[in-house]
């Protein structure tokens, strides 16, 4: 077994460590990772082999909070020195990584783990505690993601230490009973060796059940016969993308998944090259079939879809979108290990008329009520979907397959994130989503609140006090981050913030003067020069 720790960026958590636990850290520990401003570490840690890592380490397109944006560099540093040809690793052999829970410090290399990673095959996490945020109430983004991820952390780790009584009666209180009590007055050193490999090994014994979220309600799952290779039905709902839909089909086919077949629905296309392109394809090959049905929209499609698939996984894809070639292959894996798994997906990149990632998580209540949690590019148990997730004819404005998600998790049909980007997203001038504006946002909403009347009812207090934090959930897209407050507030006169600056522009663009300037402005095609 090798030992690998991560030193807290907190000066608190690296001072307050009993010493019986250091002088076992010294003796074992050949790997230290350490944040990149750190200068004064530990003289024991002055021998082992040291390795940097920082916030401003993430790829500018990547938006990430301070403390998730360490996490996710940390994460990235240890599978890149796993996966060095050169490595002295021993992969047989277990790796166990100690990580201060510092924020949400272990948190990308939890999910990297959970979502089978090859790189971080046997490796182990225990997380250290010297601070929680479970005791405090806090709604204000990116601080109640922070709560919430602590939660999911303690939950992924292969074991977690406290040594702080007060801390260890707060995790405890939460429903956290197993976690391990390092006693600081007593000089014995224990045999954590023996007692890590008991761990491994009991944790390696329940792993065919990923810890979802407790905001998912439990169902009876029936232990599941699964083959490597099921059929993937990927469904793409298609309508006048003739231009597009080739590159979308050659995406698919690169996959390094192969037993797939591919459904695509022409929902009445109309457009002489899109109905050129459906008859090439007709013939193309026995992967590919055409289902030809009047124009109903993109639930309809979906539904058609869905139903006509013989595969055991399905997937939907946009007509213009694209997928990377191991993105089927490793949600499969997932969906083939985890029985209480119903969907996975990914991070999203967006290409096109933009350029940025949409960063994903596991699905959860409540903030799933509020904020869509996912794309519609998900590979989905067919089963799970036919009975509880069928597209709502009524969302013909858009997001129905948010809606979907909300019914398949109300009924214990829990999401999965991969992250990293393995899906891509085409931004279109034409696209749906495009066109949203507020009234057509607040229609579907109200839609979703009524299919969902129970839940929403359940999460009131908690859907309120986010709203209120935060702002209206159709502005939350990033929960890493934190959100400029909604309304003009002055302070002692003074307009001191880019958000009061925003709302006295408002103000004055209001007043009959204000319109009269801006149409002037516009006059003088002063507006172009803002692009």
């Amino acid at each position: 077994m090798e030992v690998w720790y991560v030193e807290s960026a907190n000066s608190e958590d690296k001072n307050m460590m009993p010493e019986t636990l250091v002088e076992w850290l010294d003796s074992h520990v050949t790997k230290v990772f350490c944040h990149s401003s750190e200068t004064d570490i530990g003289d024991w840690l002055k021998s082992k082999s040291i390795y940097r890592f920082s916030e401003d380490q993430v790829p500018v397109n990547i938006q990430l909070g301070e403390g998730f944006a360490r996490s996710f560099s940390l994460s990235n540093l240890i599978i890149k020195l796993l996966g060095e040809k050169n490595t002295d690793l021993v992969r047989s052999d277990p790796i166990v990584l100690f990580i201060h829970q510092d924020e949400v410090l272990p948190y990308f290399i939890l999910q990297h783990i959970w979502t089978l990673n090859k790189q971080l095959h046997n490796v182990f996490v225990v997380t250290l505690h010297n601070k929680t945020l479970l005791n405090q109430i806090e709604y204000r983004f990116p601080q109640y993601w922070h709560k919430q991820m602590e939660k999911q952390c303690i939950s992924y780790s292969h074991a977690n230490i406290a040594w702080d009584k007060v801390i260890l009666d707060t995790l405890n209180q939460n429903g956290y009973k197993e976690v391990i009590y390092f006693n600081p007055i007593n000089s014995v050193i224990f045999d954590w060796e023996a007692r890590l490999m008991e761990i491994i090994k009991e944790k390696q014994a329940h792993s065919s059940r990923f810890p979802v979220s407790s905001s998912i309600p439990l169902r009876t799952i029936s232990s599941m016969d699964n083959n490597e290779c099921e059929l993937l039905t990927v469904i793409i709902p298609f309508y006048n993308l003739g231009c597009l839909l080739t590159e979308t089909i050659e995406s698919v086919l690169k996959s390094t998944y192969s037993t797939i077949e591919i459904i695509i629905v022409n929902d009445g296309s109309n457009d002489s090259e899109s109905l050129k392109v459906l008859n090439d394809l007709r013939n193309f090959n026995s992967v590919v079939k055409v289902i030809d049905i009047e124009n109903q929209g993109l639930a309809n499609a979906r539904n058609i879809g869905a139903q006509a698939a013989t595969g055991k996984y399905i997937a939907f894809l946009d007509a213009d979108d694209m997928i990377h070639p191991s993105y089927y292959t490793r949600c499969i894996q997932i969906l083939n290990y985890y029985v209480n798994i119903s969907f996975v997906y990914s991070w999203v990149k967006f290409f096109g008329l933009k350029d940025d990632v949409w960063v994903t998580f596991n699905t959860e209540f409540p903030y799933l009520l509020m904020s869509n949690m996912l794309s519609a590019f998900a590979v989905i148990r067919r089963e799970d979907f036919l009975k509880y997730g069928l597209n709502k004819l009524e969302m013909d404005r858009g997001m129905e397959d948010y809606e979907s998600w909300i019914s398949m998790c109300e009924n214990g049909c829990a999401g999965v994130s991969i992250p990293e980007e393995l899906v891509f997203y085409r931004i279109r001038s034409e696209s749906m989503s495009r066109k949203f504006n507020r009234k057509i946002v607040n229609e579907l909403y109200s839609k979703i609140s009524s299919f969902h009347n129970e839940s929403y009812e359940k999460y009131g207090k908690e859907l309120f006090n986010l709203n209120y934090a935060n702002g209206p959930g159709y502005l939350w897209n990033n929960p890493t981050i934190s959100y400029p407050g909604i309304g003009y507030v002055s302070e002692e006169g003074e307009i001191t913030s880019a958000n009061n600056l925003k709302y006295e522009l408002i103000r004055m663009a209001n007043s009959k003067k204000g319109r009269l300037i801006i149409k002037w402005l516009i006059k003088l095609k002063v507006n172009k020069w803002f692009k």
